[in-house]
């Protein structure tokens, strides 16, 4: 498989694999009426017209929507005698679409399952796993099923056999079950010596889920090399979830960071909210976070993020149009593809609701002309964010209230977009020297879990210059949960930790002990500051070169308010360190004001992490503006196109609650943008060649000046890109 990357020196696209570059997929989910009167010709005109180039459409497993004498066919009667499959393969070959094929082996009806109920499986009680759904009662596969097996691959084989398709889309592909049959209870006792735990008895659980696992792993490493027998051309990929879903990856034995090498692109889901009533809506900059993890853990192969034009607790209606404008072009700016997702008819503009059915046609666009430099790209270096897989699994929960990761993560993603600060993501495989060399700000939000030898990494490079901010019990835990006596990183953080974790939520504060230093800048005319939601009892070493800036405040209890007072205020515990590392410089912040930064939203959060960024970058910032909180500027730089590079504006000015209403244009915006490291290396200097995207891009004015560019944007829409290239 050929790669475009800087070790190899290639410079050009054209040798690639079609899924190796930006991906522009529409999916039709089919129901059953959908095919009685389907017009694949249509279908293909509807994609060539709004520019996509990878349609995902059923196959079958559930419900077939393709002719076949397999086992368990099941061809949907509103078809009659065609084949939906055939034609709508056949029309996207002729007009230059790839097509995937949607599999389902989820489960099977009941007439099915009894002619081979030893294919399925089965709970404690020896009952069949049936899988209630609101239409429909589905008797369950488990991972080492003969139905997930040996009948999977025979359908995956029959496709590529009798249709024109270029890949399979494994859907449905998690179960949480826990299984007791044969199959199951034979491959155990085989590797464990023992039966499969109860579900009543819980000190087997971590055997049977890190077996159950590896069993999932080798059914998808199988279908896989079922695909890629038919030639490397053709994908399989598979359904995933969340970065920041806690219980489905334990339950199911299954996260994408795991198993990222089975697929040929990557895809996380991304709809705007939940299939929930109540739903609340998904962070804003949700899209963007999704496409820096994604090209992180996984360089070479293609990010992609899964959402609709029509919402998943309402798949009739549209979605809200602002906030899916917002998140196509954050993903496109941030260098990632998506994949709308149609529940309902045949195509986006013959469906019930067709007020988005052209809403990615702009963005389609934009990567269309753009495939060569967003093929693959390079870090953003300013500030980088350790996302701790085996932090998320020992401290993150799904629950706001119990979560002590996800939200520190996105707390400090929102600090670092609303100030404008470039940055991507680490992770606990790509922590390294050579990773973060170049970094200028690394941060770690509540990265309780770290190895000795993550410690080792961060604390040299600390050493040799780099700035480092930690919050909370960062460091307190090895990767497999055992506690330390003391943080990891304590001869950074200028702290111990007492073995006290204190609930602040209420009544608590911080004393301010130099109101001078940067991290207080504009905190304005005050003594104390808010505290996080939990803090870690801290004491001060007293180390050369460090100093607290802030330092705890014992509760004051506010009833009766004749006696909420404390002489002194302060306590002996510090809530802010600074400490000098040989080159390099550490703040410590003892409490989660990262998660506060979701949880709360006052101002003495947001402004203490945002401060601490600013005090580490210094003064050559990669992006310098005078935009607002609700412009989102996004930078770079590309490594398959060497002296290219792009910065990107996301407006989303609007009323102040979600969904967005109509975008507020905004007026006379300056922007300072160092040109990237890469970029410079690469020969991006003066003069450049710039091409604008998006509506206003004509009256844009761009001067270079030194290693940077300065933009004057009389105005700007919903989105504006400009690309810089080397002159001829």
């Amino acid at each position: 498989m050929a790669h475009t990357s800087a070790a190899n020196g290639r410079t050009a696209t054209e040798n690639l694999n079609w899924y190796e570059k930006p991906l522009r997929i529409l999916q039709t989910v089919l129901r059953e009426v959908d095919a009685e009167h389907y017009d694949a010709a249509a279908v293909a005109e509807h994609m060539v017209r709004e520019q996509y180039n990878v349609l995902v459409v059923n196959g079958g497993g559930i419900f077939d929507f393709f002719q076949s004498d397999l086992e368990f066919a099941n061809p949907v009667e509103q078809m009659r005698k065609r084949d939906i499959l055939k034609e709508i393969s056949e029309a996207c070959a002729k007009a230059g679409i790839k097509v995937i094929a949607r599999v389902d082996f989820r489960g099977v009806h009941e007439k099915q399952y009894r002619r081979h109920p030893d294919w399925f499986g089965r709970d404690e009680a020896g009952d069949p796993l049936v899988r209630p759904t609101q239409s429909v009662h589905l008797f369950g596969p488990c991972y080492n099923s003969y139905y997930r097996n040996e009948y999977a691959a025979q359908f995956i084989r029959y496709l590529f056999e009798h249709y024109a398709i270029d890949g399979i889309w494994h859907n449905a592909v998690l179960s949480g079950d826990r299984c007791f049959c044969d199959r199951c209870q034979e491959l155990y006792r085989s590797v464990t010596g023992h039966p499969i735990p109860s579900l009543t008895d819980p000190s087997g659980s971590e055997e049977y889920d890190l077996w159950k696992s590896e069993r999932a792993k080798l059914n998808l490493q199988m279908l896989r090399k079922t695909v890629k027998n038919y030639g490397d051309d053709k994908v399989y990929v598979a359904e995933v979830f969340s970065m920041f879903d806690v219980k489905r990856p334990r339950e199911t034995g299954l996260d994408l960071y795991d198993i990222r090498d089975l697929f040929d692109f990557l895809v996380s889901v991304g709809f705007l909210t939940e299939n929930r009533a109540n739903a609340h809506y998904t962070n804003l900059t949700y899209a963007t976070s999704i496409v820096k993890l994604l090209r992180e853990i996984h360089p070479a192969k293609q990010p992609v993020v899964l959402f609709g034009g029509n919402g998943t607790s309402y798949r009739f209606v549209a979605d809200p149009p602002r906030d899916l404008a917002a998140w196509a072009y954050q993903t496109v700016a941030a260098g990632g593809g998506y994949w709308n997702c149609l529940f309902n008819g045949t195509h986006p503009g013959a469906t019930h609701d067709r007020r988005n059915a052209h809403f990615l046609a702009e963005t389609n666009g934009f990567l269309k002309e753009n495939t060569d430099l967003l093929t693959e790209i390079a870090p953003e270096n300013e500030v980088a964010v350790l996302y701790s897989k085996q932090t998320k699994d020992r401290v993150g929960a799904d629950d706001p209230d119990e979560d002590r990761y996800n939200l520190a993560v996105q707390g400090v993603e929102r600090v670092l977009v609303e100030r404008h600060r470039q940055y991507s993501f680490v992770t606990e495989e790509t922590l390294s020297p050579g990773r973060l060399s170049g970094v200028k700000v690394l941060i770690l939000p509540n990265v309780a879990c770290l190895s000795d030898d993550a410690c080792g990494v961060i604390t040299r490079w600390v050493e040799s210059g780099g700035r480092l901010i930690a919050t909370f019990m960062t460091s307190l835990l090895r990767p497999d949960g055992t506690k330390r006596a003391d943080f990891g990183l304590a001869s950074l953080f200028g702290c111990s930790f007492t073995g006290e974790v204190t609930d602040t939520s209420y009544d608590c504060y911080q004393e301010i002990a130099l109101p001078a230093h940067p991290v207080i800048e504009g905190i304005g005319d005050t003594e104390v500051i808010r505290t996080g939601p939990v803090t870690a009892g801290c004491t001060f070493r007293g180390a050369a070169g460090s100093k607290v800036i802030c330092y705890q405040v014992p509760i004051i209890k506010n009833q009766p308010p004749e006696h909420a007072w404390r002489v002194p205020m302060r306590s002996e515990a510090p809530a802010v360190v600074e400490t000098a590392v040989g080159k390099g410089s550490v703040l410590y912040f003892a409490s989660q004001i990262d998660r506060a930064v979701m949880l709360d939203g006052h101002s003495d959060f947001t402004a203490l992490l945002a401060n601490a960024v600013c005090y580490f970058i210094g003064k050559d910032e990669a992006v310098a503006t005078n935009a607002p909180e609700s412009l989102i500027v996004t930078r770079l730089s590309s490594v398959s196109l060497p002296g290219s590079w792009m910065v990107s504006f996301i407006n989303t000015t609007s009323a102040p609650l979600r969904p967005l209403r109509s975008i507020i244009p905004l007026r006379d915006i300056a922007a300072t943008v160092r040109v990237p490291d890469n970029a410079r290396a690469a020969g991006g200097t003066s003069p450049f060649r710039v091409t604008s995207f998006g509506k206003g891009g004509e009256a844009v004015r761009v001067r270079y000046d030194g290693g940077h560019v300065a933009i004057t944007i009389p105005e700007v829409h919903e989105f504006l890109s400009l690309r810089f290239d080397p002159a001829p």
